[in-house]
């Protein structure tokens, strides 16, 4: 009787290992697709629990914020909007009560000059503590507008707004317009008011004002001799000081004029002199200067030598 043969136990051979490819794929595809063939119920199996893992803990977060929400949640909403149309409005005056107050400005007075001209100024005043402004004005005078001119003016302050040598007649009919108004909220930072901030930035001090008068020549004006010294008590320098100089009789105005002063260091003294022409006989001065402080741009760098500036 023939010898059975042995049943080989052995894993069939696929046969993939000499299998060599001309246009199909390569052996390492043919692996691969093998391999997902006989391990794709499993891929499947751990897919799902993993979406299972992640949709679980999501599907509970919503379930307890929709029970939350029914539960609780509405009544609160309920109690939200209730408080939201109760609320009491903000009421004009709060909130102009910490708005930038107009400018004021006092009468316009014209002064008579040679060769049928005349200046113009009016008395402007800042009434808050803490708002800086920066604008433009002008003066009309029977429908001709003056030259435009930039000005400043600090919190609290008062100075004037001027036009020189007005051709024409008819100054009493004169108005001032104020346009183009910036706003700045100034804050005292390191000092202990703003009032302060200003005292020490803007120390220009005023001494030894002599007044001369003169006596009227033949074109009926007379020429005036003033002499005043300025020093800059700020710790900065400064590119532009203004000096308005008032010329006061009787109590009133009856001239003023503008001078200004440019590099002014600090520490530094100047002897200013003005020849004024002006029927000013018996006039008493006062001097105001006046220093933008809160412009970067007029502070100067100070010079430490060998082109060193700090």
């Amino acid at each position: 009787m023939p010898k059975k043969e042995g049943i080989n136990k052995t894993k069939t051979d696929n046969g993939l290992k000499y299998y060599q490819p001309v246009d199909g794929p390569t052996n390492r595809q043919l692996e691969f697709g093998l391999w997902w063939v006989e391990h794709r119920v499993m891929l499947k199996r751990i897919l799902i629990g993993v979406l299972i893992l992640i949709a679980a803990p999501l599907l509970i977060y919503g379930l307890y914020g929709f029970g939350y929400y029914f539960s609780i949640g509405i009544t609160e909403d309920e109690k939200l909007a209730n408080t939201l149309t109760t609320a009491p409005a903000i009421k004009h005056n709060a909130i102009a009560a910490r708005s930038a107050q107009s400018l004021k400005t006092g009468n316009i007075v014209a002064f008579i000059n040679a060769n049928n001209t005349y200046d113009l100024a009016t008395a402007i005043e800042n009434p808050n503590a803490n708002w800086y402004a920066k604008f433009n004005y002008y003066f009309t005078v029977g429908g001709k507008k003056s030259a435009v001119q930039r000005e400043f003016i600090l919190p609290g302050e008062k100075k004037y707004l001027i036009s020189f040598l007005n051709a024409g007649s008819g100054a009493s009919s004169a108005t001032v317009k104020i346009e183009n108004i910036n706003w700045q909220r100034i804050f005292a930072d390191d000092f202990k008011s703003i009032a302060e901030k200003i005292k020490t930035l803007a120390d220009i001090a005023v001494t030894g004002i002599k007044f001369s008068a003169g006596e009227s020549g033949n074109a009926g004006v007379a020429l005036n001799s003033l002499q005043f010294n300025a020093r800059n008590n700020s710790p900065y320098n400064f590119w532009e000081v203004d000096f308005y100089i008032l010329a006061q009789t009787g109590g009133g105005l009856s001239g003023i004029n503008k001078y200004r002063l440019e590099k002014m260091t600090s520490g530094e003294k100047r002897t200013v002199n003005i020849v004024w022409p002006a029927n000013l006989s018996s006039a008493q001065m006062e001097i105001i200067p006046s220093v933008d402080i809160f412009d970067t741009d007029n502070y100067r760098k100070f010079d430490l030598g060998a082109g060193q500036e700090k």
